[in-house]
């Protein structure tokens, strides 16, 4: 009988800085065939995860909704790299509440 695996949920801080080496750690942890891994984040996040996210990877991609606009953000602003600088205080006290 096949061990049941545990899953790791993966939520790193909107920003390519946490993003990426979020997603290099799942990819190695994938490697252990121990766990089943979901990496959750933004719409636009996911979708740039998904460019070069491996085709043969069981790693799961989960978007949570996310409007920019319900922020007091910018359009399509999900991500610290897509903000201008003012509006930083805005994304950070959205993510500490």
């Amino acid at each position: 009988m096949a061990q049941k695996k545990e899953n790791i949920v993966m939520f790193p801080f909107m920003a390519q800085g946490h993003i990426n080496p979020f997603l290099a750690l799942a990819l190695r942890i994938e490697k252990t065939k121990k766990f089943t891994i979901t990496f959750v984040n933004t719409p636009l996040n996911i979708k740039k995860l998904r460019s070069f996210h491996p085709s043969n990877s069981s790693i799961h991609l989960l978007e949570i909704p996310f409007n920019s606009l319900d922020h007091d953000l910018p359009p399509n602003s999900e991500n610290m790299d897509s903000l201008p600088y003012h509006f930083l205080i805005n994304l950070f006290k959205l993510l500490c509440h």
